[in-house]
């Protein structure tokens, strides 16, 4: 499946990340819709599938963000 079979029906995406941030102990693409938070990635090698972790924006109520790192950022 793709990205954009997760989304709503008129959902918009606003922003799409380039790079990839940590939530839990995996990496995931951030995407942020008219409607959502949405944390997206492809997992698996040969069978691929989709993990996807998702908020209302209405819903979120704070949001901490952490990048370490001079050359090779991380952010998580």
């Amino acid at each position: 499946m793709a990205l954009e079979d997760y989304l709503m029906p008129n959902e918009e995406i606003r922003f799409q990340s380039n790079t990839y941030v940590g939530y839990g102990d995996k990496l995931y693409q951030v995407i942020l819709t008219d409607k959502r938070l949405i944390l997206y990635a492809k997992r698996g090698l040969l069978f691929k599938s989709d993990d996807v972790v998702s908020w209302k924006l209405e819903e979120i109520q704070g949001l901490k963000y952490n990048e370490q790192g001079i050359i090779g950022k991380k952010g998580s």
